[in-house]
């Protein structure tokens, strides 16, 4: 598969998994709809692509996510400060993207699994 991952996957309301994983001819951005479209998200892992461009900045929205793994794409910007609002999180990883800046405070507090 080629091209980007379209926004018609935030008509999927009732989602809880979303795993794409090692396509590298997915690229573009995280579609910006998914923290608001997707509440019952409790698994994002999008390890392994091409995409590229900032974290969406209200990931925090989705709080039910217990796994966040965005790594080895070409995420860029920082880590967006509302991640600190996902409670239930217990895996985050965004290794080996582009990623600048500091890492907000309250995720050092992730408990361990």
């Amino acid at each position: 598969m080629t091209g980007s991952l379209s926004t018609s996957i935030c008509h999927l309301n009732s989602l809880t998994t979303l795993v794409i994983v090692d396509w590298k001819g997915i690229s573009g951005f995280v579609p910006t709809c998914i923290p608001s479209s997707l509440p019952k998200l409790r698994i994002l892992n999008l390890i392994g692509n091409s995409f590229s461009g900032p974290i969406p900045s209200d990931i925090g929205a989705l709080s039910k996510l217990r796994v966040l793994n965005l790594a080895g794409n070409h995420l860029t910007g920082a880590i967006p400060s509302s991640q600190t609002q996902m409670q239930d999180l217990r895996h985050l990883s965004l290794t080996n993207n582009k990623l600048s800046g500091n890492i907000p405070a309250n995720l050092v507090n992730i408990p361990a699994c």
